[in-house]
């Protein structure tokens, strides 16, 4: 998958460097990745759907991620990324 947006995690690692090593392995991961389908995504990662499209991924307990992904095009745009706590305050317009 190819990952839209890669600025908005360089510049939350800036500001919270705890998250450095956890966001650097996300995209790792989501970059190997062979997402087809919501489903894919279930098997491979713990994530939330908002919808088919819409998904937030789990990073640890301590932070979350919320993209968009175009399968057909196999690119995920990452929308913004937080703490758990911002995630419990984020309102969803899809």
């Amino acid at each position: 998958m190819e990952i839209i947006n890669l600025q908005a995690l360089e510049r939350y690692i800036k500001k919270h460097r705890t998250a450095e090593e956890v966001i650097k392995n996300w995209v790792v991961f989501v970059e190997n990745a062979d997402w087809d389908r919501p489903y894919d995504v279930k098997q491979d990662y713990d994530a939330r759907f908002i919808s088919s499209k819409r998904v937030i991924f789990k990073l640890g307990n301590s932070w979350r991620i919320d993209t968009r992904i175009a399968y057909n095009s196999r690119k995920i745009y990452v929308i913004r990324i937080g703490t758990h706590e911002e995630y419990n305050k984020w309102k969803y317009k899809d």
